[in-house]
């Protein structure tokens, strides 16, 4: 079960889908279970990603309604630590390596049409 305020998300016993439920309304979405394990929901107005943070490049999204799954990678070195939506826009905390070691940073993050996430970064590298 995940919460986004006034919508609850719940996985089916048979993981085929995912239903939501807004609270106040009672209004109900389905959507297909995500092809690969996550364990984190996003939800943000229709969009909705799924995604395991820390441990990969790649997040899973769909709008509601949609029937089927998108996967969207960002280019290497950057791993996702985490994503959050502020405002209606979707931002990341990034690692990647350099010479120095391990970097975080801060980024919006955007889903292209060519399955990729694009990083447009903020500020400086953060400590870690």
């Amino acid at each position: 079960v995940y919460s986004f305020g006034c919508r609850i998300a719940m996985a089916s016993p048979s993981h085929h889908e995912i239903n939501f439920v807004h609270l106040l309304t009672g209004e109900r979405f389905r959507l297909p279970y995500p092809p690969a394990p996550f364990c984190r929901l996003l939800l943000s107005g229709d969009l909705v990603l799924a995604f395991v943070p820390t441990v990969g490049r790649a997040v899973q999204y769909c709008r509601l309604g949609d029937v089927e799954w998108r996967v969207a990678s960002c280019t290497e070195p950057y791993v996702l630590e985490d994503l959050i939506f502020l405002k209606g826009n979707l931002h990341a905390l990034v690692r990647s390596e350099d010479v120095g070691g391990l970097c975080y940073r801060l980024a919006v993050a955007n889903l292209s049409d060519k399955n990729t996430v694009k990083l447009m970064f903020l500020g400086d590298n953060l400590d870690t």
